[in-house]
């Protein structure tokens, strides 16, 4: 709920923000954005579980491959929605918006896809330090993967077996 209100209150200062719910066991960010959310929009997106299973297949295949192919897959445009709370009769204010990278969608399908993720191979095989070429930079400080439209990135918590982020090789202080 901090991570929620500090996001909203980053994006009514006119910041643009992107809020991420890296809990995959239990994702629950989206119950705070819920009012603001488009249904239709939220239920297109796949989410951080999205980007796992992409990369992971990609990482799987043997297609041939550009230097560095995987940051394609780190991107997160494709699988985060924006927050509209003009139905409200809110708005952010000097060009601030929130964007919302959900864990999934959060279907009946959504428990399936992450139980039977294949995680064990994901960490052993796919999850190295080198395999989303971030060294100890934070995956959220990286312009390159979040695009300029996201200066301000709130992760959520992860509860994984392994936290998320030590997967993509960063550490939080």
């Amino acid at each position: 709920m901090a991570m929620a209100n500090k996001a909203w209150i980053l994006a009514a200062d006119g910041k643009r923000v992107l809020a991420v719910d890296l809990d995959l066991k239990a994702p629950g960010l989206h119950r705070f954005f819920e009012p603001f959310l488009d249904p239709d929009a939220a239920a297109a997106t796949s989410g951080i579980i999205g980007i796992i299973t992409e990369y992971s297949w990609a990482a799987t295949t043997s297609e041939p491959r550009s230097v560095p192919w995987h940051l394609d897959y780190a991107r997160v445009e494709e699988h985060d929605t924006s927050l509209d709370p003009n139905g409200s009769g809110l708005s952010f204010p000097d060009g601030g918006t929130l964007d919302f990278l959900a864990a999934g969608r959060l279907n009946r399908e959504y428990s399936a896809t992450v139980s039977s993720f294949e995680w064990d191979n994901f960490y052993e095989r796919l999850g190295d330090d080198d395999a989303w070429g971030l060294d100890e930079e934070t995956y959220c400080r990286r312009r390159d993967v979040l695009g300029p439209d996201h200066p301000y990135t709130l992760p959520s918590a992860a509860r994984l077996g392994r936290d998320l982020r030590e997967v993509a090789g960063t550490r939080t202080r």
